[in-house]
């Protein structure tokens, strides 16, 4: 939407606020019930189209309407919902104005509710994954749309907060911030609708971005406080509109959830590296990777891939630097220091003799809270000389929790005693703090601020926290927080808590766990008396072996093994659990043992207390698996177990050995190159060793491998290797070969591994295009491959081992490409063919079964960039039919022409210019000085190579003279002057011949000597001839009539041979003005071409006559 068509619509909706009732005086409207049913109808089904918003608009000023007020409203909802494009929303933005215009008081009210409990946040409660996932996707579809509608009625003043006393912008950020901080367990989720605010919005509700002095080449920020925006072209008018304290709240916003949401993705990353190395030891040991597993892996893959894919485009909108995803390696590579002082690698934390896995595992195991920095010494029970430096207050409040505790009751004194202590307000501080930032808000869990004080009370409150404690933070503050009402009863009740924990919360045993060891040192008892509770249940579990409880054995075990890590199970008690298991090694006691290994046989195994003893555990495993017949499920959970608890010994992977040089250029190419320093890498690569083999194919690899640059520096590649091809072209050849070479390997093999690689590969592809390193034909070839490289003509529902009809991957790789350099097919011969695949694109999409959320808006938006008023198909049916006709049009027409094309966008550069967008006009000005100063210096240098060559070398004597040249170019002028003269004839034209001859009639004497074009004055006759051809039997006869001149036929006849002499003369005229221009075209290119010889040649005039 235009800025004055806003601002004509703000101060119409504006009046009509202010005015508050229904507008009168328009006269007499009409109370038709079928127009408004019409119109109604209208509003559901034709809202999105364009075409229709003016008859709309014409509708709702000439209809009463009162009557229907509140079912216009839910018709306005609905229709709403096809509404997606700029246009559409724009369409509906008017629409909805008028009716505010009308009704501010019946329409606005009633709307905007129903548009505010729209885009409320909610998630599906469905069990199954799949379903679950469809239906948040379905909704975050269609808040994408609402939220946008909503920021442009709150830009045009028909949704205002506290009517109209609130700044602009406040409905809209409370929505947003509640759309993006409403599930903090999928914050990718919510990606869209921050992008899609960003993109669409960002001109009305983010500050503007850096502005650029021409005459002094000065940047100038907006804002210290952030970086600017990458794509912001905002009027100054609109500046008015929404406060620049708004728009820095909204950007802060944006900011926030951007770095949370990388922050996660980056966690999710080092997750996947890890899941991939146990996949990898899993497959290593027993040659498979389960089923489930893998599935799981590449689930989890797919989903990781479309959270950062949000990061990166999100982190592009606002202009800010995209999150380094840390690596596995890299996590693991700093040094950690232990409790005796001693350092450790990374290395020796994760290797063989190592008693954890990574340095996670040794945080958490090892690393527990230390209590007394932050509890009084008297309510840990330590002794009277260390409790007297703490402060008196909290003891009678501790003795007075005892007493309520162990009797039950609160009494109303305790009620109001006081339990806050000066580190508490400090906590509640950073609480409150973190509550007000909402992205913060998050990952910190807070406690209930309307429960009572009472002791009793409080120790409810922390076990109701208990369960959603899944934080190494959240449990130490509930370590904290349990300090603080400790006493003999509050100690047995956490007792009961913890032992009656439910069976299927095994992933909350580890945090469990934790909170005992952390309170173990002050409060032994706790650990005493749930290790007892644990071996009371293990032994019951023994005596009802014949009972299906597989998930209270594997509940029970797992608690115990996670407190043996924590040191808090006494080693011989754990031992006594392995020797009960393999002395009756069957049946449940086999998955018993494999569920204990699991849990903490790495841990006994490399601990000096239980070494010894574990090596005979496993051997005696070991021997009973030889000597018993086992199914193969038990053998291989076993095998599994046995050596997730003592992995085999692998050497380690030595580095890749470079030669300096290799480091040189990979130094230049992926650390040095950027925007500003793209001149020096060029000089740079330009100074290599060009004929030694070993730096040109290192060169050859760098530039081919361009999934290992930044996405952002991809064109950076295509513009250096622009450069170089007026140098080494063959270089460029080998590189545009081995690149379209990936782009079909990847279409061959089709593996998720490869996706990035392959992105990053066809947008490589695209720069080449837009810096014309490549033509069109290679593009048009590779997005056609993209959609026909499987079964060529697609169908839906047919398997196929590439490309399978749930595989969306190719849609993101062809809107890729598009969106690279499909801008730059907008004319003549091009754009027909880019029309063309378009039309068998969408055929392709529908045959589809179903495209994941951002595959689905990364096509909107390319469709919308390229060809925004394209009506989509909605069916394969109609798909398939259009493709029909396109290709039966094209065999018909045959191939389309597209060298002129392809020459006049080389000439005018309009590649370079449709390829960027935002900030890269800047940057093509300099690639383009730098280019002609380049072949300014090259022009120079090979001037002066000429006149050094023409100084060194002598005159060649078998060259003609200037005499001869001369002579040569006169006789050359007068032979093409001579053969230019008018030498085309127009044809005669053939009579058609008939079946039978035409009778010959003889005209009169006075017609014979007067032709049609001599200007005789000759009376008019008042009669016209006509013969009239007759045949009977074999014999043909004519019949002369006569017929008056104004009669029909007689005019009709008369008409016609005019209009024939007429056509005869102008065709006569073009033909004669065709042969001029084509003499005149002739003489001029053969009077340029002697110029260049240095011939003037000069013609004659034409003779008179």
């Amino acid at each position: 939407m235009s800025s004055q068509k806003r601002f004509e619509l703000r101060r119409a909706n504006l009046e009509a606020a202010a005015r508050g009732t229904t507008q009168q005086g328009l006269g007499k409207l009409d109370p038709s019930l079928k127009r408004h049913t019409a119109l109604l109808t209208r509003l559901r089904s034709s809202l999105h189209t364009p075409a229709s918003v003016p008859a709309i608009l014409k509708d709702v000023a000439g209809l009463a309407l009162e009557k229907y007020v509140e079912e216009a409203v839910g018709a306005v909802f609905e229709g709403l919902a096809k509404c997606k494009s700029g246009p559409e929303i724009a369409g509906a933005v008017e629409v909805i104005s008028a009716f505010h215009v009308r009704f501010p008081d019946l329409f606005t009210p009633a709307f905007v509710a129903l548009l505010l409990a729209a885009l409320k946040p909610s998630s599906s409660n469905n069990a199954d994954r799949d379903l679950r996932d469809k239906e948040d996707t379905a909704r975050i579809v269609r808040q994408r749309g609402l939220l946008r509608l909503l920021g442009e009625l709150e830009a045009v003043a028909v949704v205002r907060k506290d009517n109209g006393k609130g700044p602009v912008g406040d409905v809209s950020w409370a929505v947003l911030k509640e759309l993006l901080t409403a599930d903090k367990d999928s914050l990718a989720l919510a990606a869209p609708l921050g992008i899609a605010f960003a993109k669409h919005l960002g001109h009305l509700y983010l500050p503007p971005s850096a502005t650029t002095d021409p005459t002094s080449g000065t940047t100038t920020e907006t804002d210290p406080d952030f970086p600017t925006l990458a794509e912001a072209t905002e009027p100054e008018s609109e500046d008015t509109i929404v406060s620049r304290e708004v728009r820095d709240k909204f950007r802060k916003l944006l900011v926030a959830y951007l770095d949370a949401l990388g922050r996660r993705e980056g966690k999710d990353h080092i997750e996947l590296q890890r899941t991939d190395k146990r996949n990898h030891e899993a497959y290593i040991r027993s040659g498979e990777v389960f089923e489930d597993r893998e599935k799981s892996y590449e689930r989890s893959v797919r989903s990781w891939e479309r959270g950062w894919a949000s990061v990166n485009q999100l982190s592009e909108i606002l202009g800010l630097p995209a999150p380094v995803l840390p690596s596995l390696a890299s996590t693991l590579a700093t040094s950690i220091v232990t409790g005796a002082g001693s350092s450790a690698t990374a290395e020796e934390i994760g290797g063989p003799g190592s008693l954890w896995a990574d340095e996670e595992d040794k945080r958490f195991y090892e690393d527990l809270k230390e209590l007394r920095g932050e509890v009084p010494g008297g309510v840990l029970g330590l002794a009277a000389k260390e409790a007297e430096n703490e402060p008196p207050v909290a003891e009678p409040a501790v003795e007075e929790m005892e007493v309520v505790a162990e009797t039950g009751d609160d009494t109303e004194e305790l009620e109001h005693v006081s339990f806050s202590l000066p580190f508490q307000e400090e906590l509640k501080a950073d609480e409150s703090s973190c509550r007000r930032n909402p992205i913060t808000a998050l990952a910190s869990e807070q406690p209930d601020a309307a429960l009572p004080a009472g002791p009793a009370a409080q120790l409810t409150a922390i076990f109701a926290r208990l369960p959603d404690a899944s934080s190494k933070t959240i449990i130490d503050a509930i370590a904290v927080d349990f300090a603080f009402v400790n006493s003999k009863a509050a100690r047995k009740r956490l007792v009961r808590f913890l032992g009656s924990v439910n069976r299927n919360r095994q992933d909350i045993l580890p945090y469990y766990s934790r909170l005992v060891a952390t309170l173990h040192p002050y409060m032994p008892d706790i650990g005493k008396e749930l290790i007892a509770l644990l071996e009371d249940e293990f032994r019951y579990l023994q005596r009802k072996k014949n009972a299906d409880m597989a998930e209270t054995r594997s509940k029970n075990l797992r608690f115990l093994a996670e407190l043996a890590k924590f040191g808090v199970t006494p080693s011989h008690s754990i031992m006594h659990v392995f020797k009960v298991l393999l002395d009756d090694f069957a049946g449940p006691n086999i998955d018993n043992l494999c569920t204990i290994l699991e849990a903490c046989g790495r841990y006994l195994l490399r601990s000096e207390a239980t070494s010894e003893r574990m090596k005979l555990v496993l051997e005696t495993m070991k021997r009973k698996m030889a000597a018993m017949h086992l199914d193969q499920r038990q053998v291989t959970m076993l095998e599994n177990a046995y050596y997730q608890c003592d992995p085999p010994d692998r050497p380690a992977v030595a580095p890749k050995e470079r030669t300096p040089m290799q480091l040189y250029i990979r130094h230049l190419f992926y650390n040095v190159l950027t925007r500003n320093s793209i001149d020096k890498v060029r000089k740079l690569a330009r100074k290599l060793h060009w004929e030694d083999p070993a730096v040109v194919l290192k060169l050859h690899s760098a530039f081919t491998k361009v999934w290992k640059i930044k996405y952002s520096n991809v064109h950076l590649f295509a513009v250096l290797l622009y450069d170089l091809n007026r140098y080494h072209p063959d270089f460029a050849v080998a590189v545009v070969d081995e690149v379209l070479e990936n782009v079909r390997i990847g279409m061959e093999t089709n593996s998720f591994k490869y996706n990035q690689q392959r992105i990053a590969t066809i947008k490589y592809l695209g720069e080449l295009y837009n810096y014309r390193v490549v033509d069109s034909k290679v593009i048009f070839d590779t997005l056609w491959s993209l959609v026909t490289f499987a079964d060529g003509r697609p169908w839906p529902d047919v398997p196929s081992p590439i490309d399978s009809p749930d595989d969306c991957f190719r849609v993101r790789l062809v809107c890729t490409l598009l969106d690279t350099c499909g801008s730059c097919f907008e004319r003549g011969a091009l754009k027909k063919k880019l029309d063309s695949f378009l039309t068998f694109f969408q055929m392709y999409i529908l045959a589809k079964r179903s495209m994941p959320m951002d595959v689905e808006f990364m096509m909107s938006d390319t469709f919308e960039q390229l060809r925004p008023k394209l009506v989509l198909f909605k069916t394969f049916a109609e798909a398939a039919e259009a493709v029909d006709e396109m290709l039966a049009a094209g065999a018909k027409n045959g191939p389309i022409e597209e060298e002129i094309e392809e020459l006049d966008a080389n000439q005018d550069g309009e590649r370079r210019a449709g390829a960027s967008d935002g900030g890269e006009d800047e940057r093509e000005e300099d690639d383009s000085s730098d280019e002609e100063e380049m072949v300014a210096n090259e022009n120079d240098g090979a001037a002066s190579e000429d006149e050094s060559d023409t100084l060194q070398r002598g005159k060649d004597p078998n060259a003609i003279t200037q005499e001869e040249e001369d002579e040569f170019s006169r006789e050359l002028a007068k032979m093409m002057s001579s053969s230019g003269e008018p030498r085309n004839k127009a044809t005669e034209r053939k009579p058609v011949a008939l079946d039978f001859a035409v009778p010959l009639v003889k005209r009169p004497a006075a017609a014979r000597y007067h032709d049609d074009d001599d200007e005789v004055e000759v009376e008019a006759p008042k009669v016209m001839s006509f013969t009239l051809l007759t045949k009977k039997g074999s014999k043909q006869q004519t019949l002369k009539m006569e017929i008056p001149v104004d009669s029909a036929i007689a005019v009709h006849t008369l008409e016609k041979r005019a209009q024939d002499k007429a056509e005869q003369q102008e065709l006569k005229r073009r033909v004669l003005d065709y042969e001029s221009r084509e003499e005149a075209s002739e003489k001029q290119a053969l009077k340029d071409s002697m110029a260049r010889r240095g011939v003037n040649l000069r013609f004659a005039p034409p003779r008179a006559g």
